[in-house]
């Protein structure tokens, strides 16, 4: 419609027309789709703690099997190291000067990633808090790795972001809250490095433990593999029992989905 000559752009006819939020669809990965991991270099930032542990070994292998050239970094002060990790490098991941020096080693090396697998969320405590490490095992540690890969100019990297129980899937309570901090890097690095393809994979902290850790390291293979257009919003995938939640913005009038996302 027009009004004196100009263009009026009629308005929706509630609030919620305007306003949107996360939702939760179902949606399986492409089949047979992704390129392997044979030749692949991966750069692990491995959980130490206990909780984590049996994951973390269960995906080291995975990747070994899939051919793929690991190399570890670890936070300092977790419990353990990871086993048959050739020499890790062990960070503060709180200071920004770790992350060079990690990157001095990669390049004598000559040694650059083509993805990068962050799984230091996995270490976080149950409850947010205002210890200054849990935030740099989500946000500080991802951040000043990503100054280095850019001053460094890694170039068409795949990064994934692991967490458990972060995401609020289908009305349960988020466990894990702190974890939200790494989506934030996820969802601008895309948009600073346009051949950056980001994502975040949230898994339930049960499959962290007992015989399901195998088959969840497979399914996060699939989710490294998974093609994705460099330099688009990093997408938020949740692994549900045997399902798979693709997080989405919709319009609040459109109809609830499930549950509202991370938090």
């Amino acid at each position: 419609m027009t009004l004196h000559g100009h263009r009026v752009v009629r308005r929706g006819a509630t609030l919620a027309d305007w306003l949107y939020q996360p939702a939760w669809h179902r949606q399986r990965l492409p089949a047979g789709t992704g390129p392997r991991l044979g030749g692949a270099r991966v750069l692990l930032l491995a959980a130490g703690q206990a909780r984590a542990r049996p994951l973390v070994d269960a995906l080291l292998r995975a990747l070994h099997d899939a051919g793929a050239d690991v190399r570890i970094a670890q936070d300092r002060d977790a419990g353990t190291e990871v086993p048959h990790a050739p020499d890790p490098v062990r960070l503060d991941v709180a200071h920004a000067d770790d992350y060079v020096r990690l990157a001095d080693r990669l390049q004598q090396d000559a040694w650059t990633p083509t993805h990068i697998v962050h799984t230091l969320c996995l270490d976080l405590g149950a409850a947010p808090t205002d210890d200054p490490r849990q935030r740099a095992l989500a946000f500080d540690s991802l951040f000043h790795l990503a100054q280095v890969a850019g001053q460094e100019d890694w170039q068409d990297v795949r990064w994934l972001v692991l967490t458990a129980d972060a995401c609020q899937v289908s009305g349960e309570l988020p466990s894990n809250p702190l974890a939200a901090l790494s989506d934030g890097p996820m969802r601008v690095l895309p948009r600073e490095v346009p051949g950056w393809r980001c994502g975040t994979l949230d898994v339930e902290a049960a499959a962290l433990e007992g015989g399901r850790v195998d088959a969840l390291a497979a399914r996060i293979l699939d989710e490294l593999r998974a093609p994705g257009p460099a330099g688009a919003a990093a997408p938020t995938v949740a692994l549900r029992g045997t399902g798979r939640f693709l997080q989405v913005m919709q319009a609040q009038g459109a109809g609830s989905g499930m549950g509202s996302g991370m938090v």
